[in-house]
């Protein structure tokens, strides 16, 4: 895959909606049903309001085994998609065949978005360091975005997931960042969450899963597996899946995997645009700078 598949695929994976509802499930722990326990989870984490997600995302074909990482500081919006906000960083090797480095991305409530890399800079020509873009203003824009932009004002849209969850099985106690915390193995099934979420984020969740099959060549999220982690306080600890690409498809064949951290969860984050003076709107930059 090349690196605009690779990011596409990465944040389509990092961000899809809000946490299903479990009313009256529990914390982590104890003997109730792992799907439960997950749900509950889920839930736990978004009211406490925000969190520091930390990605390990890893990129495999039949010659090439690269890596690369990010992190993002998020509020969650108080479960309103349109009103999450979210500082994301990514940094990539020159191994993945770019020159970009790193991107740096702030979602706005909105979602507005704001992209810095001086490769992206460099290529539409903008006079500041951050280029803005709105996607309700730029004909197609938000199509051509898809999962990486407009679709995705929230990062901890993994949650998501957990509403088309098919078959939960608990592994047991394991140390993950430093935290004790309870491993799950799962199966979900995008299609089932597609008609669960509320009718608010079906369209968020569509572009998801759009962007997933596009970039890995039409790959089955009928069972898509995913591990999870749950610590001793009840939150969710961390995602990890790794998909594989079938060969001679559009996504090129290999696998991609992400491993999602959280930390800090419920802690005070203050997310602010980049100052107006460091800061071009893509709408004017040259025209076909906005639509291409």
């Amino acid at each position: 895959m090349n690196l605009v598949a690779v990011l596409v695929l990465a944040v389509s994976l990092a961000g899809c909606a809000n946490a299903p509802s479990a009313t009256g499930a529990g914390d982590g722990g104890g003997t109730a049903d792992p799907a439960t326990i997950l749900i509950a989870a889920a839930e736990k984490t978004e009211a406490a309001g925000s969190a520091h997600l930390a990605f390990d995302f890893s990129v495999l074909s039949e010659d090439t085994a690269q890596s690369f990482t990010g992190d993002a500081d998020v509020n969650f919006g108080d479960g309103d998609p349109a009103a999450a906000e979210a500082h994301m960083r990514f940094a990539f090797p020159k191994t993945l065949g770019s020159t970009i480095g790193s991107i740096e991305m702030t979602l706005d409530a909105g979602p507005i978005v704001y992209l810095r890399s001086p490769v992206f800079t460099e290529m539409l020509g903008a006079p500041t360091p951050w280029i803005k873009i709105d996607p309700a203003t730029v004909p197609g824009m938000a199509d051509q975005l898809g999962s990486l932009t407009g679709g995705q004002a929230d990062p901890t849209g993994s949650l998501t997931m957990l509403y088309g969850l098919v078959d939960v099985k608990e592994v047991g106690a394991e140390q993950v960042d430093g935290a004790s915390a309870t491993h799950y193995r799962a199966t979900f099934d995008l299609t089932k969450a597609l008609e669960q979420v509320p009718d608010a984020n079906r369209q968020t969740l569509q572009q998801a899963i759009d962007g997933i099959q596009q970039q890995t060549g039409g790959i089955d999220v009928t069972a898509m597996p995913i591990d999870v982690w749950v610590d001793g306080d009840g939150f969710l600890k961390q995602f990890r899946y790794v998909f594989e690409i079938p060969s001679g498809t559009a996504g090129g064949g290999g696998s991609f995997g992400m491993t999602m951290t959280l930390s800090h969860v419920g802690d005070p984050v203050d997310i602010e645009p980049p100052p107006a003076d460091q800061v071009t709107d893509i709408l004017d930059l040259a025209p076909s700078s906005a639509t291409a």
